[in-house]
């Protein structure tokens, strides 16, 4: 799995961490810096199941989404850790 340039950034951050890094480029519509978070070998499924793979992929889908859907914007209510989570 290829980080590429954010290699050294990305290896010191805790899954967490990364996830907010996406959340904050999301919702500043900065596909570059989503780019910048994902693998080469990057692969996502939309919630009816399609598969989207690559970084370049991603890149072209993000372009897409927030040309289509301009004011796009996540907000984080709730956040679970399982790794500290309780039984």
């Amino acid at each position: 799995m290829a980080l590429g340039l954010f290699e050294p950034i990305l290896a010191h951050m805790t899954p967490q961490e990364v996830a907010q890094q996406f959340i904050t480029a999301i919702n500043a519509h900065d596909v570059e810096c989503l780019a910048a978070l994902m693998t080469s070998d990057h692969r996502f499924i939309d919630s009816l199941g399609t598969v989207v793979e690559g970084r370049d992929s991603m890149r072209d889908g993000w372009k897409f989404y927030f040309a289509m859907v301009s004011d796009y914007h996540l907000e984080i209510s709730r956040c679970f850790n399982a790794e500290t989570a309780k039984e």
